[in-house]
């Protein structure tokens, strides 16, 4: 049970952090185009 929170938990950080960095790979590039 405290195993597949464990994974939950990392897939679910490993996804806000892929949106996070999505966003800040958009920003740059905006900027960067601009």
């Amino acid at each position: 049970m405290k195993l597949c929170f464990a994974i939950f938990v990392i897939k679910y950080n490993r996804a806000i952090s892929d949106i996070y960095n999505r966003k800040r790979l958009a920003l740059f590039f905006s900027i960067y185009i601009s």
